[in-house]
């Protein structure tokens, strides 16, 4: 959970009255905090507890190249034993080659090494599928990903294996690539 400093800190951040420099040294302190507790109760690893993020996947995904936000506002709820809550969160539209233009979170990981003293730093990093939940094929340029939509066209039988096959190749090359700047293709091997 963040500690509600950080949350006073993020809307005063939101509102305007205080700067990105502010916000930041809310956030280096709330980390430092937690990973000397992560630290103090014999954790073998520690993070950042997201602590620089506002929503744990979208922070990451919006850094990708050929996604973008949109002005379009999606109700996001989730319910717990203690009631509900809600927030809005800027949708996104998939506008050219889902792509890795520089390493993401780097500078945060960068900030937790240096805190870690006997844990091993660790950051949580969703998978670039992930924009297929947030925005599904309307957010998908057909003009793009021309490829998506020919194996989407296809009879049924089989289709599942084909998208988890798209999903997997994607992240991997995302990840894996040897050549960050390259457009990732979301052919599945052996389509034909």
């Amino acid at each position: 959970m963040r500690p509600a400093n950080l949350l006073g800190a993020r809307k005063e951040f939101a509102d305007g009255t205080i700067d990105a420099d502010a916000l930041r040294e809310v956030e280096d302190a709330a980390i430092r905090d937690a990973v000397a507790l992560q630290e103090d109760l014999g954790f073998q690893s520690a993070t950042d507890g997201e602590f620089r993020r506002t929503s744990w996947h979208m922070d990451f995904i919006y850094q990708l190249g050929g996604i973008s936000k949109t002005d379009e506002l999606l109700q996001v709820a989730f319910k717990n034993a203690e009631g509900s809550t809600s927030f809005t969160s800027a949708a996104l539209k998939v506008g050219g080659p889902v792509r890795l233009d520089h390493t993401i979170f780097a500078d945060a990981f960068e900030f937790l090494k240096s805190l870690t003293t006997t844990a091993v730093p660790k950051l949580t990093i969703p998978s670039p599928s992930m924009v297929h939940y947030r925005g599904g094929a309307a957010a998908i340029d057909p003009a793009v990903y021309d490829e998506r939509r020919r194996i989407l066209d296809r009879p049924q039988r089989g289709l599942r294996r084909r998208e988890s096959v798209v999903s997997a190749s994607l992240a991997a090359r995302t990840f894996n690539s040897t050549t960050p700047h390259s457009p990732i293709s979301t052919t599945p091997p052996n389509a034909k």
